[in-house]
């Protein structure tokens, strides 16, 4: 039922997109800009992702974890080593802390650890 109701509304918003479309007259300029710096850094976060996912498959979640936080705050532009490496540490720990010790939670682990 809520499957229906959700696909009756995903046709809806597509009529009316394509009616409204047809109304605009003229070039519009385009909603996101591909040569953006912004577009670029999601790109490159996603791209790092990917990469989590598979480090993370090949050698655990702390070091995966400790990878990935170094990447993404340096595709975001922050380059002060001893904030990196206090954030990327602190992130770790809490993590490891709340699902590992609280929780009772296994972290992912790799083949290789």
């Amino acid at each position: 039922m809520l499957c229906s109701g959700l696909i009756l509304c995903s046709v809806i918003l597509l009529i009316q997109t394509l009616l409204e479309s047809r109304k605009a007259a003229g070039k519009e300029e385009p909603l996101i800009d591909f040569h953006s710096p912004g577009v670029h850094c999601v790109f490159l976060i996603f791209a790092i992702m990917i990469a989590y996912a598979v480090i993370m498959s090949l050698f655990g979640f702390i070091v995966a974890t400790l990878l990935f936080v170094v990447a993404v705050m340096l595709a975001m532009g922050e380059r002060r080593p001893v904030w990196i490496g206090l954030t990327t540490v602190g992130i770790t720990v809490f993590i490891y802390t709340v699902f590992t010790v609280i929780m009772g939670v296994v972290l992912p682990q790799g083949r290789f650890f």
